[in-house]
C-alpha cells in the first residue's frame, strides 16, 4: 500500500498594538498648530508633555493633544494633532463666569444708586409732609382766631346796637 501525503505551512507575523500614549502642547491660542513629532527617540516628545495641564484662570493659550501608538513590531505612528475641546470649554466658562461676575456688579451698583436715590426721595416726601403738616397747624391756628374774632365782633355789634337803642330811648324821653 502506498500512502500518500502532503503538508504545507504557512506562517505569518500579526502586527498589533503594544501600547497607546497621550501627550499634551500647552502654547499660545495665536500661535500656528503644531506640527506631530515624527519620532519616538524621546518620550515624551520635545515640547509636549505625559500629564494633562489644568485651566489656570484667565488663560488664553490652547491645549493640543495627540497620541502616539507603538506596534508590537516595533513601528509607530502619530495621530493629528487636536485642539482639546474641554481646555477650551473651560476658557469659555471662566470668561462667561467673569462676563456674569462684571455683569451682577453693575447691578449692584445700579440697585445702590436707586437705593440712595430712593433714601433721597423718602426724605424730601418726609420734609414736604412736616410742611404740609406745619402749614395745616397754621391754617387751624388762624382759622381759630378768625373765629374768636368774629365771635368778638358779633358781640362788640351785639353791644353796640344794644348801647345805640339805649341812647336813642334816652334821647326820647
Amino acid at each position: 500500500m502506498d500512502v500518500l501525503a502532503s503538508a504545507s505551512v504557512t506562517l505569518c507575523t500579526v502586527r498589533d498594538v503594544q501600547a497607546v500614549n497621550r501627550y499634551y502642547k500647552l502654547q499660545a491660542s495665536t500661535a500656528a498648530v503644531p506640527s506631530p513629532p515624527t519620532s519616538i527617540g524621546t518620550l515624551p516628545p520635545s515640547g509636549w508633555s505625559a500629564t494633562e495641564p489644568t485651566y489656570t484662570d484667565g488663560s488664553t493659550n490652547s491645549l493640543y493633544t495627540v497620541d502616539l501608538t507603538v506596534f508590537t513590531d516595533d513601528t509607530f505612528n502619530y495621530s493629528s494633532v487636536s485642539l482639546s475641546s474641554s481646555y477650551e470649554a473651560a476658557k469659555v466658562a471662566y470668561n462667561k463666569a467673569v462676563a456674569a461676575a462684571n455683569a451682577a456688579s453693575g447691578a449692584q451698583t445700579t440697585a445702590d444708586a436707586a437705593n440712595t436715590n430712593a433714601g433721597k426721595a423718602q426724605t424730601a416726601a418726609n420734609t414736604a409732609q412736616s410742611a404740609a403738616n406745619t402749614a395745616n397747624t397754621n391754617a387751624s391756628s388762624a382759622i381759630s382766631k378768625a373765629n374768636t374774632n368774629a365771635t368778638n365782633i358779633s358781640s362788640v355789634t351785639s353791644r353796640t346796637s344794644t348801647l345805640e337803642n339805649t341812647v336813642d330811648g334816652m334821647s326820647s324821653n
